[in-house]
């Protein structure tokens, strides 16, 4: 009976979160578009320990009149070593759509597995944007690199913006020091030999001029930004503020979400914070914090790291100063316990359940 219900839940837990995650960032230049596919990273397989993953995509889209609009196929193959399980992978796609409703499809499928995924995306194109972001690409694992000293170390990476024209200038710089000029199109991808690669460093920024209008971008800065708003959607941003939300600042919040106005609400909220990428370190080490939360502490298909009693430990307090773990302590369950001493505090976990799933169990401790 015990051995049927366990199969039961195991039953029950696939059929629920079976689904794979992506999501869909939807840049407007004009004349065209850049579509940011970020694709769960659980639908990567490593087939008898295979140090390559190689699948293709096929990406549809089509207008309200069902017409199909544009459509890609293409094969990835993806590097083990480079790879990072739970982070996304990023695809690019740029078509030329005019002002409207669309319907984005795609099925992702593994080549020598056969197994594949679909989903569907409704996505408006609206609101010309001069340029986007750059995203610092590896490109042997197709995910952001989110630091200047990986991009320093990683040999074969590619910096990818667009532009509604081609810039009149783009250049790296270091504070008043040039590195290289770019090549300029409307669609720059572009791959640092290692010179370029060694003269970088936390102050180098990307800077560009469109129709006369000065923009810039913080290497290793801005990748947080990209990394966190594309994985995470409005809703889920809310939730993650109530973690540093004060009593106050929660109530008002909650007011926004009751409005169904979630952006106006966190757009309310980081006012307090900051005034731009410049000047949001909180903002930042807040994202850092959510995106390291998920990469620790997040079962496939069940629970996202941020949302487990460590990840909320780790974005409010940080990383701790020591830990001390017991796996297989006798009589008890097993714990872990992390210890914050410049706070004066200590948080003890245990997996209760047995799944790893390790559940504070002194929350009177957190402020």
């Amino acid at each position: 009976m015990k051995l049927q219900y366990t199969l039961l839940i195991t039953l029950l837990l696939s059929s629920v979160f079976s689904l794979t995650a992506s999501e869909l960032k939807v840049e407007n230049l004009g004349s065209f578009q850049r579509l940011v596919l970020y694709l769960d990273s659980s639908m990567i397989d490593f087939v008898n320990d295979s140090d390559t993953s190689t699948s293709d995509i096929t990406l549809i889209i089509d207008n309200s009149d069902q017409d199909v609009v544009f459509k890609s196929i293409r094969e990835i193959t993806i590097n083990k070593n480079r790879f990072h399980e739970k982070q996304y992978v990023v695809q690019f796609y740029y078509p030329y759509l005019v002002g409207g409703d669309y319907n984005l499809y795609y099925t992702f499928r593994n080549n020598k597995i056969g197994s594949s995924f679909k989903k569907n995306f409704n996505f408006t194109v609206k609101d010309e944007l001069l340029s986007t972001l750059p995203i610092i690409l590896d490109n042997s694992s197709f995910q952001v690199i989110q630091n200047v000293d990986d991009m320093k170390k990683i040999e074969d990476w590619s910096l990818n913006i667009a532009f509604t024209n081609v810039p009149e200038s783009l250049l790296l710089k270091n504070s008043d020091s040039k590195i290289e000029d770019l090549p300029r199109d409307s669609i720059v991808v572009f791959i640092p030999d290692v010179d370029v690669r060694n003269k970088l460093d936390a102050n180098t920024t990307l800077e560009w001029i469109v129709h006369g209008t000065t923009g810039s971008s913080k290497l290793g800065y801005e990748q947080v930004f990209l990394l966190y708003l594309g994985r995470y959607d409005l809703s889920d941003q809310f939730d993650q503020v109530r973690y540093i939300a004060s009593q106050n600042e929660w109530k008002k919040l909650k007011k926004y979400k009751k409005e169904n106005s979630l952006k106006a609400g966190l757009d309310s909220f980081w006012k307090v914070y900051d005034t731009g990428y410049e000047s949001n370190s909180l903002r930042v080490e807040f994202y850092k914090r959510i995106i390291e939360a998920d990469n620790r502490f997040s079962f496939r298909r069940y629970k996202k790291g941020w949302m487990t009693d460590r990840g909320r430990v780790l974005i409010k307090y940080g990383l701790p100063d020591e830990v001390v773990a017991e796996h297989l302590p006798l009589d008890i369950r097993p714990y872990i316990i992390w210890y914050y001493y410049s706070l004066d505090k200590q948080f003890l976990f245990q997996d209760l359940k047995g799944f790893g799933d390790y559940e504070l169990k002194n929350t009177h401790d957190e402020d």
